[in-house]
């Protein structure tokens, strides 16, 4: 029973896996100064990883992903107000698709994203940014005029299958074990030639180019573990990963910035980040959260 439940929780995400190989994500969400923010995609999908998804039985295929009908349905669950601004495909000579898309949306609070922290809450959670105005210095953490920037929950998960709605407990024989140690290999060499990154910026004139940046998520099939090896090649940080305990202390070691690990992936969730960033405010911002304020509190009317 254990074994299957647990076979159940890994379908989606090994399935997953198995079309995530040679497989490159790159967005990247653009806040601009009068509130909206520009959205940028691009997915290349290797011919290695087209030619296995045309020998399984199943729909969409992964090349009608990155195809127009899709990209405008994404538009429509980004949120109010989304229009595709740019649009190109191109085929590369080695067999490969690449999909380029520029999607805009007026108010950067209406923007709906796919939880990029894998640590926090169920896959396919839908999440929002949310400003919190800092009007005093709670803590040394606060800048009164700044702003804290979360993600949320914007909306329900879709339900899981009945046989999960008790969380399925981990897997703990050896057998069970055994089992995800022998996926191991398998999975670690679909990952190789992967690439996933989840960023966002913002106006910062503090920074030498006016652009401050926040990496969401980042994954590179040669990504470094705090050891300096290779991160997919860490025995037990796989083993988590393959049971979908993310919040594993083994994964949190292993994700830290450290001098041995230039290159590691980065994963935020409760324990890395998670709620912690901390803007100055766009100009849309300042008129929606600071102006008509003391300046002690970050606005521009006489204490």
């Amino acid at each position: 029973m254990l074994l299957r439940r647990c076979g159940i929780m890994l379908l989606p995400v090994l399935s997953g896996l198995l079309v995530a190989g040679c497989l490159e994500v790159e967005v990247s969400v653009d806040m601009h100064q009068d509130g909206s923010a520009t959205i940028t995609e691009r997915v290349r999908l290797s011919r290695e990883l087209l030619e296995l998804d045309r020998r399984l039985d199943r729909d969409p295929k992964a090349e009608d992903l990155v195809g127009r009908a899709q990209i405008d349905r994404r538009a429509e669950q980004m949120g109010e107000g989304v229009v595709v601004e740019r649009y190109e495909v191109e085929r590369g000579e080695d067999g490969s698709i690449e999909a380029r898309t520029v999607y805009r949306i007026p108010d950067i609070e209406d923007l709906r994203l796919v939880n990029p922290f894998l640590a926090h809450d169920r896959v396919g959670r839908v999440m929002r940014i949310q400003f919190s105005p800092m009007y005093e210095p709670r803590t040394g953490w606060h800048r009164v005029g700044h702003l804290g920037m979360s993600l949320v929950t914007a909306e329900e998960a879709p339900p899981l299958p009945e046989d999960l709605e008790e969380a399925a407990p981990a897997a703990s024989t050896p057998a069970d074990l055994q089992t995800l140690r022998n996926l191991r290999p398998v999975f670690a060499d679909l990952l190789s030639n992967s690439e996933v990154t989840i960023r966002l910026s913002y106006p910062d004139d503090s920074e030498h180019d006016g652009v401050g940046r926040i990496v969401l998520f980042s994954f590179r099939g040669d990504d470094l573990d705090a050891h300096g090896r290779r991160f997919l090649e860490n025995e037990e940080v796989m083993l988590r990963i393959l049971q979908l305990d993310f919040e594993a202390g083994i994964i949190r070691e292993n994700v830290r910035e450290g001098r041995h690990r230039p290159t590691g992936p980065t994963f935020r969730g409760r324990w890395w980040g998670y709620q912690r960033f901390r803007i100055p405010p766009t100009e849309h911002l300042f008129e929606k959260y600071f102006k008509g304020r003391p300046k002690s509190q970050g606005g521009d009317q006489p204490d």
